[in-house]
């Protein structure tokens, strides 16, 4: 896994190079890059490193590198959530598990991790689903059932579109904290991200990537600049 995400390397170069438009570089993202960089993660778990490798290639990809610039806010808040790495993986572990697991057995298993078991392997795909549901800051209740701000639902049960729903809007949560110590980026998890989305639509390509820039936390000036010198 960790061979395969080093070789999306000359991916970032062509994407970089494309004359192809904004749009059509995210999806590639979605559509070629996740599932060729991280085939078999629904399973298996990956350093945070590398994930953050794959955001600084990706920002680079699509042009949205530049001092300031978060890959958190323009992966996971400009563009739908699934732009990110860990958020694309936390998806594919979720269907995963949904499409193949057995709900009677992995269900109580779900919930002795979640308290604290020891007896269990540490490396089975139900401790990866528990890590990734932990990602989105969702917790499991002692009846098997999965909790996020909203409340309860079950994981088997409940429709995908809307545990995708209740994914991204945690998502915003979990970048709001990783932006917490920016001082522009307070109260970011009330920000109106469909809102937004929906007003970039309406630009043109050339404001849309101003757009960008003015939001993902882009530098214009030397104010945080920071500079040092022998003595």
């Amino acid at each position: 896994l960790q061979t395969r995400v080093n070789d999306l390397h000359d991916l970032w170069d062509r994407l970089r190079l494309s004359p192809c438009p904004y749009p059509l570089k995210t999806r590639a993202l979605v559509m070629a890059a996740w599932p060729r960089g991280l085939h078999g993660i629904a399973s298996t778990g990956l350093g945070h490193h590398m994930f953050r490798r794959l955001r600084a290639g990706a920002m680079r990809g699509l042009q949205a590198d530049g001092a300031g610039c978060s890959p958190w806010i323009q992966l996971g808040m400009i563009e739908h959530p699934v732009c990110d790495p860990l958020f694309w993986s936390v998806l594919q572990t979720i269907r995963c598990v949904r499409d193949c697991a057995a709900v009677d057995f992995i269900q109580p298993v779900l919930t002795r991790l979640a308290f604290g078991c020891t007896d269990l392997p540490a490396n089975t795909i139900t401790q990866t689903l528990l890590s990734r549901l932990q990602c989105l800051g969702w917790s499991v209740r002692p009846d098997g059932q999965v909790e996020d701000c909203f409340g309860p639902f079950c994981l088997f049960a409940t429709n995908l579109p809307e545990i995708d729903w209740r994914a991204q809007l945690s998502w915003q949560a979990v970048v709001s904290q990783q932006l917490s110590h920016r001082a522009g980026f307070a109260n970011l998890h009330q920000a109106d991200l469909f809102g937004t989305r929906k007003w970039i639509r309406t630009l043109s390509p050339e404001d849309a990537g101003l757009g960008r820039k003015l939001l993902n936390g882009a530098h214009f000036t030397q104010e945080a600049a920071q500079r040092s010198e022998e003595r």
